[in-house]
C-alpha cells in the first residue's frame, strides 16, 4: 500500500513491517536530502556523502522505537512529523561520526 501522508505511514509502520520498510526508505531519501543541505551550507565536508547517508540512516530502528515509546506525549499537532523528529538523531550520528574521524581514539557510539 502507498501512504500519502507521513502521519498515515508512521501510524501503519507501528504495526505493519511492510509499512515500516516504506518508512525506512522514505527516511533514507530524507537523510540524503538533509546531508546535501548540510554540505551546501558548508556544515559538513564534501566527499563523504554516501558514508554519511549510511551513518544517518543507521539509527532508524532505535529512533523509531523511541518515537513509538514516547508517542503518548506527542500531541495531535506534532503527530506525523517523524522526519522532523528523526533529523535531530541523524545530525547527532553524522556529527559524532565526523568527530570520530578527526579523533579516532575518542569514538563513542550513539
Amino acid at each position: 500500500m502507498d501512504y500519502l501522508s507521513e502521519r498515515e505511514l508512521v501510524r501503519a509502520a507501528a504495526l505493519d513491517p511492510c509499512a515500516r520498510e516504506q518508512l525506512r526508505l522514505r527516511v533514507g531519501l530524507y537523510v540524503e536530502r538533509k546531508i546535501t543541505e548540510l554540505i551546501d551550507e558548508g556544515r559538513i565536508p564534501q566527499g563523504f556523502e554516501a558514508e554519511l547517508i549510511e551513518v544517518g540512516t543507521n539509527p532508524f530502528d532505535v529512533v523509531f522505537n523511541i518515537y513509538l515509546k514516547n508517542a503518548r506525549y506527542i500531541d495531535e499537532k506534532e503527530e506525523g512529523h517523524f522526519l522532523d523528529y528523526y533529523t535531530w538523531w541523524m545530525r547527532q550520528a553524522v556529527f559524532a561520526h565526523l568527530e570520530a574521524k578527526k579523533n579516532p581514539g575518542e569514538h563513542k557510539d550513539i
